[in-house]
């Protein structure tokens, strides 16, 4: 963290109101209709609003269209956002926010070099997995992009043949017994980024499933509901916002039962390490499995 120049201005929780509608719907000043996180919904959300949209767009295209352009479709540059870092408030525009995202999580993954294969669970529209890709972290480094939505699955393989990037696109879903549907080779690096939102309550047997692979490292960059308090107004706002959006609220919870089962062990956890909602931070929590 200490390697990266912050962009924007430092903020002051106060200033949240000038950039984001959330703390008048949350005070209840304005109406809200409470969401309910099902599959249909995600469906919805992500496969019908966000990523197939975003695939058309693609396919229509006449240049080979790669992943930096995307990316400024999804977090322009014009854009101001209220964002958290390290646990401070920011302000600075939605393009350099998601490119010191990126670096955090690069910093995160060399620190755990040497592993065979990089594997994303939820992986979107392929914006992190592609851009760790092209940043050739390591020689002979294999990348696996798992989404659970068909039209992020198109546009990852669509963006990795563009740029010529050697990429095993499959499914995931986070919520089943069996999360991958592809073959996981051992010492691999798996990782998640904002998967658990989608999924309101997490199941151990999902996890057992990615220890079975035994994987060099699991990492989540993932909002934790369990890290925070009534103690403040900041964790409050982030507990209300995760309540009122209907996201998980047990995934900090099933990860330390299991390493008291001793089926994993907690290597490092971060709270809040970026958002680029500053009422709904990412952590970093990095475990490894303890099954043989």
């Amino acid at each position: 963290m200490n390697n990266f120049k912050l962009a924007g201005r430092s903020a002051t929780l106060e200033e949240l109101s000038n950039f984001s509608p959330w703390p008048s719907l949350l005070l209840g000043i304005e109406k809200f209709k409470k969401k309910r996180k099902n599959k249909s919904e995600i469906s919805r959300e992500y496969e019908l609003e966000k990523w197939q949209p975003i695939l058309e767009k693609v396919k229509q295209t006449s240049d080979n269209i790669r992943v930096e352009e995307v990316d400024r479709w999804m977090y322009r540059k014009s854009q101001e956002v209220f964002c958290c870092v390290n646990k401070q408030f920011r302000v600075m525009s939605a393009s350099d926010c998601h490119k010191l995202n990126l670096e955090l999580i690069e910093e995160t993954l060399k620190d755990l070099l040497p592993f065979s294969n990089l594997v994303e669970i939820g992986a979107g529209y392929g914006s992190i997995i592609l851009n760790l890709a092209k940043k050739n972290l390591a020689n002979d480094l294999s990348i696996i992009a798992t989404e659970w939505t068909t039209s992020g699955r198109s546009i990852i393989t669509e963006l990795a043949r563009n740029e010529n990037l050697e990429v095993e696109v499959g499914f995931c879903d986070l919520s089943s017994d069996k999360v991958i549907d592809l073959h996981v080779p051992l010492d691999s690096v798996i990782f998640t980024t904002g998967v658990f939102p989608c999924i309101k309550k997490l199941r151990k047997e999902s996890f057992i499933h990615l220890a079975k692979f035994k994987p060099k490292a699991v990492v989540h960059f993932e909002p934790f509901f369990e890290e925070y308090t009534t103690s403040n107004l900041w964790d409050l706002l982030v507990q209300s916002y995760i309540l009122k959006n209907d996201y998980n609220r047990n995934g900090l919870s099933v990860l330390e039962e299991l390493e008291k089962d001793g089926t994993i062990k907690i290597l490092k956890r971060r709270k809040a390490y970026w958002g680029i909602n500053a009422i709904f931070p990412y952590s970093i929590l990095i475990w490894k499995p303890n099954i043989e």
